[in-house]
């Protein structure tokens, strides 16, 4: 049996030391890395790009936050988990419904654009005007 728990869901947890030597784990959780690896190379650039991490929700690292713009409506933040990588083009799926109707809707693939802030940082939306 394989159980793999994600970092988010174990913030709270207490670690009870026994004593017991983790490098007799190694076989292990090197199965279970293999396990959670992605089938697809998108899934794997877009963990490795760098340039991301700042919108990046710190326990799930595929998730980021962004904006939904539409005109005549305000801004929204959402969660989109990254999924895809085409053309210098990076696309999330929504993953919580938006409270007003900006026409998308949760599990919905949608591009994200970025612009770099100097005070801010990098910020991610997706210009719903666009699609």
């Amino acid at each position: 049996m394989l159980v793999t728990f994600r970092l988010g869901s174990l913030e709270n947890a207490i670690w009870c030391p026994t004593g017991i030597d983790p490098h007799d784990f190694e076989k292990l959780t090197f199965e279970m890395d293999k396990t959670y690896e992605p089938d697809d190379n998108a899934t794997l650039k877009l963990r490795e790009a760098e340039f991301l991490d700042p919108i990046r929700r710190p326990l799930y690292p595929d998730d980021v936050r962004a904006l939904l713009l539409k005109e005549g409506m305000s801004a929204e933040f959402v969660w989109l988990r990254l999924c895809d990588l085409k053309d210098d083009s990076v696309f999330g799926k929504l993953l919580n419904e938006p409270e007003q109707d900006f026409g998308v809707h949760a599990d919905d693939v949608l591009p994200l654009a970025f612009r770099d802030d100097n005070e801010r940082g990098i910020e991610a939306a997706v210009l719903v005007d666009e699609l």
